[in-house]
């Protein structure tokens, strides 16, 4: 399914959850593992003097040691096949980097952050890795262990709102689900721009002629299907859906939106990471280079 898959870590801020994901999630697939932990200098007000700027540093690069000592530890004792990366700088952009470096085929984070910096950092991550990187984004929830189904995948539940990043993602999750031979959940809602009144789409289906066709794409591919109309709120429709289909992955398609669109698509991803334990792997246009129809 996977030949190489990025987990991105760093200081304590990020937490282990996804690296133990990423590294479940290779062995299960046989996928080699790159890690990649990205160091940001703090910015400490008044330190001009080149000593305590060296000893925080040196401290970082201390810490940093020892936490991938632990990563590196845990891959041996799995097994897996694993490189390991340190970057310093922008984390995003050394993802970027590295990933297309590495050839990796997805790339994993985290949705926690315990401190404030941290999380801000991560939303920025996560914004512009998955409307940038040619890869898809994985993003790991903080589990529940009573509701958390671990990697090993057998239905996606994919979200389809007639939009053209929507569609994208529908065609990424069933060829995957072709290649991997998992069964696929379709959710149809409606555009969240339609929906809000703000900017309908010209000439786009109706919901129902959206489950018609998807449905009919998705019989093309060879894997089994279920095509379920949305109806209410479009983030309860996908947490409950993704419960009631016992669905392993939540996928949804995402692109870079400005302004008063980004204001609408936003805080959807960001509810449905807030309300489910699923992870959520997030499709852009770029994404699909690695898959096509049969």
């Amino acid at each position: 399914m996977y030949r190489r898959v990025m987990i991105v870590t760093g200081d304590q801020s990020w937490s282990d959850v996804p690296v133990k994901y990423a590294m479940a999630l290779a062995a299960e697939t046989g996928a080699e593992l790159s890690i990649l932990m990205v160091l940001t200098p703090p910015l400490i007000a008044g330190m001009s003097d080149a000593m305590a700027c060296t000893l925080v540093v040196e401290s970082i690069m201390a810490q940093s040691e020892i936490v991938l000592a632990d990563i590196v530890a845990a891959a041996e004792q799995t097994g897996l096949a694993y490189t390991t990366h340190v970057r310093w700088g922008n984390t995003a952009d050394a993802v970027l980097r590295t990933v297309e470096e590495e050839d990796c085929d997805l790339v994993i984070v985290g949705s926690h952050a315990c401190t404030w910096r941290g999380h801000r950092l991560l939303r920025h991550v996560i914004k512009k890795l998955s409307t940038s990187a040619r890869q898809p984004l994985l993003v790991v929830t903080e589990p529940l262990e009573e509701t958390y189904r671990g990697t090993s995948w057998a239905r996606l539940l994919v979200v389809h709102d007639g939009s053209p990043e929507g569609a994208a993602a529908v065609r990424y999750a069933c060829a995957l689900a072709q290649e991997a031979a998992l069964e696929v959940c379709l959710l149809h809602a409606h555009s969240l721009l339609q929906s809000s009144g703000t900017d309908p789409l010209r000439g786009a289906p109706s919901a129902e002629e959206m489950v018609t066709l998807t449905g009919a794409q998705t019989a093309t591919t060879r894997v089994s299907n279920d095509v379920v109309p949305a109806s209410g709120n479009t983030v309860t429709a996908i947490v409950e859906t993704a419960t009631d289909r016992a669905c392993d992955v939540i996928i949804l398609g995402a692109e870079p939106y400005r302004g008063w669109k980004r204001l609408v698509y936003e805080p959807t991803a960001e509810a449905v990471m807030a309300n489910t334990t699923l992870p959520i792997l997030l499709v852009n246009r770029l994404a699909t280079y690695g898959y096509s129809w049969p």
